[in-house]
């Protein structure tokens, strides 16, 4: 399932992260949690000069259903009509004891289509380049570099959020955050290392060789 010319940037330091919803940050549910985060990701695109859409529910009802990466869904964003972003959240928990979302995704750096035209045999080519981007049909990578790419990424989320970041050079057992995601996200391992790098999807054509950490 990899190729050394196939990459992508793991938002959020190749990790999920859980956060608690009705947080001010993050909002109450599914859509305000997406919303929220889709800010840092506008800002982001806007400082690599490219004009991103945030994609509401309606926007979407009328694509046809395909590959996941090539349809967005409810606040997502286009960059010239086309999913640069792919996104996933669950909801956990009860009113009582909290509810938590944990949310993971990814930014294709390199183009993914070959790859994905090698393992979809029913896709075709024209309607995967018509749905979806990557950095570098967009001439952005590798003019940029994956280290430039994820500082800038860190730092509009930083901005967004008004964040200062802590280095964590890796997740141990103890960590706050690890035992919030077994307690509520019960089918993850409780192995650190599977939560940093979440099992992926056999069909999923765009795991590369070398996972890029980002911010």
């Amino acid at each position: 399932m990899s190729s050394k010319n196939e990459e992508i940037l793991r938002y959020f330091g190749n990790k999920d992260v859980v956060g608690e919803l009705g947080d001010p940050q993050f909002g109450e549910g599914v859509h305000e949690t997406y919303r929220s985060l889709a800010e840092g990701f506008l800002l982001f695109f806007e400082k690599l000069g490219l004009n991103p859409q945030l994609v509401d529910a309606s926007s979407s009802r009328d694509l046809e259903p395909h590959l996941c990466f090539t349809v967005p869904s409810v606040a997502e964003i286009l960059v010239e009509g086309r999913k640069l972003i792919g996104s996933a959240q669950r909801i956990r928990g009860s009113a009582s004891q909290g509810r938590f979302f944990l949310q993971h995704g990814s930014i294709p750096l390199d183009d993914p289509v070959p790859r994905m035209l090698s393992i979809f045999r029913n896709a075709e080519e024209q309607d995967l380049r018509s749905k979806m981007h990557s950095l570098e049909t967009l001439s952005i990578f590798p003019t940029k570099t994956k280290k430039t790419l994820a500082s800038l990424l860190k730092d509009c989320f930083a901005e967004c959020f008004q964040l200062n970041w802590t280095e964590s050079p890796c997740f141990r057992p103890d960590d706050e955050e690890i035992q919030i995601a077994v307690k509520h996200f019960p089918d993850l391992s409780s192995d650190p290392e599977t939560i940093k790098r979440p099992k992926l999807s056999a069909l999923n054509p765009l795991v590369p060789e070398k996972m890029f950490e980002g911010a």
